[in-house]
């Protein structure tokens, strides 16, 4: 027992080490559990989600690198991406188009401008494109660029969920009076933008941005306060792509006041238009303008500048108002365009064509008391005349057969025939021919006669008065021919001056075995024809103011053409001595 006992203790003294060991570390441990399990247990809280547009609108955004999306340079043309069409339908819109589903809200915003982009050719053949033009593949168009060229109202405007060609259609909206338009509201992501074609807000034509004949466009909203831009420029054409250089031709479409000439009574109010169609490849800016070629109306006769840019196929309407003289008479201009670089062409496609504005105003009867005239040849007595009175001419000889050989003759004749003034061409004349008076000369006054036509009286044949004539070969010629025509016209020793043009009146009783009425008012510069007492015309600028009359007559193929001048009376101006007057 003395033996064991040692070992046994320390066997037992091991086990209490070993014991007072895990003791120990027991104590250390429940220690440490009981300070932990103090306090209550917390729940473990997840990894928040990464934002979206749909439901979580106010969290950050994430790190996006916000790139622009580049736009085509001039000098790099964009390569279609498709076949080209002059109608680019990308994605049909259907009037009528279903409600939008619900989408997320968010206070991102896409602007937009939709916006004519104008490509206007000139007739220089440079072969650089012009200003605000640019030169494809397929031809030339609008460069794609805005250049504060006007934007296009009412177009419809769709914009879908999604990268191009996008999902569902989410909302539309039409652009305003300067062509832009606007989506609020949107959450964070990808949206195609859409103009569907065709529309008649837009007309023909083909979209030149965003790219070259593509009518839609991704917008990328990165966060909620996101605001992009876009444009869509449309390029209007009725012929597609242009040529780089451009032909100008006018082609005639409608007009009102025919048929012309298209009577006006005197002093009324008009409104002359034309409609024309830009057949050329030219736009006709409003630097282009009708240039006058010729007129016999000196108040009208002006310039008229194009009302507005006038593409390609398209018509125009140009309107000239204007006020009827207060002469009867026919009146008419006549116009050209003109081109910037100065270029004139006519209507149709040799453009050789006029714009005419031709009116009648008609004759008004005579309204004046002359009281009793201060001398008459009637009733058989010839006054102030000497007669017989011949006219030579100088004809080739009938008899020689050298062409150089020449002869005179008597070509006209003046005589008595029972009381009245015989005029006769005895043969063909080839100028007015006339006989003064013995009266002495005369200012201002009125003179008429009736003239009786004793043979034929073909279209060129005339006859009338010569007035306030200083000298015989000087004067004022006022005469009428037998197609309803009268002239008035000035003479100075070879010099000549016409006051008013052949011209038409209804007054006048055509052709031969007739009569009729001519008066010739004269007061200062103004001389006024009457035709059957019916005022017809009036000129001014006279340059004789005073002189003897006389009368005149001309034919070429009529034989023997011949009239009688019966009743020729003179009246002075009242508060005028004859032969007196007011300068």
């Amino acid at each position: 027992m003395g033996g064991r006992g040692p070992f046994i203790l320390l066997r037992w003294r091991s086990r209490g080490l070993v014991l007072g060991l895990v003791g120990l570390f027991g104590l250390l441990f429940g220690g440490m559990a009981a300070c932990t399990s103090a306090k209550p247990a917390a729940t473990p809280t997840s990894r928040p989600a990464s934002p979206t547009a749909a439901f979580s609108p106010t969290y950050p955004p994430p790190l996006t690198l916000k790139v622009p999306y580049p736009t085509p340079t001039p000098t790099q043309p964009p390569t279609p991406t498709r076949t080209p069409t002059l109608t680019p339908t990308p994605y049909p819109w259907t009037p009528g188009m279903p409600t939008p589903t619900p989408r997320p809200v968010g206070e991102g915003v896409i602007e937009g401008l939709v916006w004519r982009d104008e490509c206007i050719l000139t007739t220089a053949a440079t072969g650089d494109a012009p200003p605000g033009c640019r030169i494809y593949d397929q031809g030339m168009a609008g460069d794609g660029y805005y250049h504060d060229e006007p934007g296009i109202p009412g177009v419809q405007v769709v914009l879908r969920a999604g990268r191009c060609p996008g999902n569902e259609v989410i909302a539309t909206t039409v652009t305003d009076e300067q062509g832009r338009f606007v989506f609020t509201g949107l959450a964070s992501g990808y949206y195609c933008v859409e103009i569907p074609t065709p529309q008649d807000a837009l007309g023909p034509g083909f979209w030149t941005a965003p790219k070259l004949e593509q009518g839609y466009v991704d917008v990328h909203i990165t966060w909620r306060k996101d605001r992009q831009q876009v444009a869509f420029g449309w390029f209007p054409s009725k012929v597609g792509y242009l040529p780089t250089s451009c032909t100008n031709v006018a082609l005639f479409v409608e007009e009102n006041m025919v048929p012309a000439p298209y009577p006006v009574p005197a002093g009324a109010a008009f409104r002359k238009s034309w409609r024309v169609r830009n057949g050329g490849t030219c736009a006709w800016t409003t630097d282009y303008r009708l240039r006058v070629v010729e007129h016999t109306w000196p108040e009208m006769a002006r310039d008229v500048p194009l009302p507005d840019i006038v593409w390609p196929g398209e018509d125009v309407v140009i309107e000239l108002p204007g006020t009827a003289p207060s002469i009867p008479g026919f009146y008419s201009v006549a116009w050209k365009f003109r081109a910037p670089n100065g270029e004139t062409f006519g209507l149709g496609y040799q453009g050789d064509g006029l714009l005419w504005l031709r009116i009648y105003v008609p004759e008004i009867p005579a309204s004046f008391e002359l009281g009793e005239p201060v001398w008459t040849d009637l009733d058989g007595k010839i006054a102030y005349w000497l007669l017989p009175q011949y006219e030579t001419c100088v004809v080739p000889d009938p008899n020689s057969d050298d062409p150089e050989d020449t002869i005179t003759i008597r070509c006209v004749s003046l005589t008595n025939r029972d009381g009245h003034l015989l005029v006769r061409v005895l043969h063909p004349v080839v100028r007015d021919r006339w006989f003064l008076s013995t009266h002495p000369p005369i200012r201002n006054g009125y003179l008429e006669g009736t003239f009786e036509i004793l043979s034929a009286c073909d279209d060129d044949d005339r006859y009338g008065f010569i007035v306030r004539s200083p000298k015989p070969n000087q004067g004022v010629i006022v005469e009428v021919a037998c197609a309803r025509r009268y002239r008035i016209y000035q003479w100075r020793s070879g010099a000549f001056d016409a006051l008013r043009p052949w011209t038409f009146t209804g007054a006048l009783n055509p052709g031969g075995h007739t009569s009729n009425r001519i008066g010739v008012w004269m007061e200062g510069g103004r001389i006024r024809l009457y035709i059957n007492r019916f005022l017809v015309t009036e000129v001014r600028g006279v340059w004789f103011l005073e002189g003897k009359f006389g009368v005149l007559i001309h034919s070429v193929t009529t034989p023997d053409f011949r009239y009688l001048l019966k009743d020729l009376r003179f009246w002075s101006l009242p508060g005028e001595e004859a032969g007196e007057g007011r300068g």
